[in-house]
């Protein structure tokens, strides 16, 4: 394989700063839209179980579903170890050594002399 072609390959399975940056600003609007729907649906529950026009079996099952709900809303954006924010964390500090991560990895250096 000749020099040109081994820098061609190895750029390839380069991060590119820019579609990380995209990656990043999607994570971030993601977890704000979560945060929100999170917020509105905690509000749905609370006004299904105290409005008197909510009663008996329609009551419980609507919030059974509003329980699993703002569970699986809670379980992606609030907490220690929840993906969205551990997302953006590890993106963002991939994002800011990203130069060093390529300049140490040796097998990446290796592939461009290949």
């Amino acid at each position: 394989m000749s020099e040109e072609t081994s820098e061609k390959v190895a750029d390839m399975l380069k991060c590119d700063g820019e579609k990380m940056q995209e990656v990043l600003d999607k994570m971030k609007s993601l977890e704000e839209i979560l945060l929100n729907t999170y917020s509105l649906a905690i509000a749905v529950k609370e006004e299904i179980e105290s409005k008197t026009n909510w009663d008996g079996e329609s009551q419980l099952t609507m919030c059974a579903f509003m329980d699993l709900l703002t569970q699986y809303h809670k379980d992606f954006v609030i907490g220690e170890e929840v993906p969205i924010p551990s997302a953006i964390k590890h993106l963002e500090k991939l994002q800011s050594n990203l130069d060093v991560f390529y300049e140490n990895w040796e097998e990446y250096e290796v592939l461009k002399t290949i």
